[in-house]
């Protein structure tokens, strides 16, 4: 439904509705389609969630109907797995998220039956996935590829692969970096920069030092994690 915005005039309209909790919406890169978490009471995220897509109105922006029930269903719904941090490809507009359903929440493409693009025995979805919102353990570079973040023997390691090549299987041309690198011990939060192929920003720190903001470009570029400019 609609209802006047408080103060300005405008208009609010519900895009999906029916569950007890909502999460993560997210707009493909064309705008014709919504994806977004949804859960019922007593599940929390991190026990059982549902990626829905709604497909939006070129017009009005607006689904045809707002009912959760009728939007796709972009994850597999067993009622027991936790799907959280949906993100569209720049690219390819193709829809990924993480999802618990292996044990581990490994980075999938939705719509494929095929198992995550990353089948690692490590969590892609950040410290504790699902206790806060607004978290996101992966990311896309300028270039399109996957960038990604886990936690191996306590420090933090950047997986980097080519997702676009194939619509279908394994992430290709892996690569992990770390603290050889030039990447601190610890960090999360990857942002990619948006003009440039090979530097990301991030949270990051030392046990014997402060938390920061950091960047840092590929060991191609020019090398090392420095914090960013102010």
């Amino acid at each position: 439904g609609r209802g006047g915005g408080g103060g300005g005039g405008g208009d609010m309209t519900t895009l999906a509705t029916g569950r007890d909790f909502y999460a993560a919406p997210r707009v493909s890169p064309d705008g014709t389609k919504l994806a977004y978490v949804t859960w019922d009471h007593p599940n929390m995220p991190w026990d059982a969630t549902e990626l829905r897509v709604a497909s939006l109105d070129g017009g009005t922006g607006t689904p045809e109907s707002a009912r959760t029930d009728d939007h796709e269903l972009a994850s597999k719904g067993d009622g027991g797995t936790s799907v959280l941090q949906p993100l569209w490809h720049p690219r390819t507009g193709e829809l990924y998220y993480i999802s618990d359903e292996t044990g581990y929440y490994n980075v999938h493409r939705a719509g494929k039956d095929d198992g995550p693009v990353l089948p690692l025995p490590h969590d892609f979805g950040g410290r504790a996935p699902g206790w806060t919102l607004g978290q996101q353990g992966f990311a896309f570079l300028n270039d399109g590829r996957l960038a990604a973040t886990f936690v191996r023997d306590g420090k933090s390691v950047l997986v980097v692969a080519d997702v676009a090549s194939s619509d279908s299987g394994e992430a290709t041309d892996v690569r992990e970096y770390g603290q050889d690198d030039g990447l601190p011990s610890n960090f999360d939060g990857v942002v990619a920069d948006p003009t440039d192929d090979d530097r990301v920003y991030f949270m990051g720190g030392e046990p014997d030092a402060p938390g920061g903001v950091y960047s840092w470009s590929f060991p191609d570029g020019s090398g090392g994690a420095a914090p960013a400019p102010a």
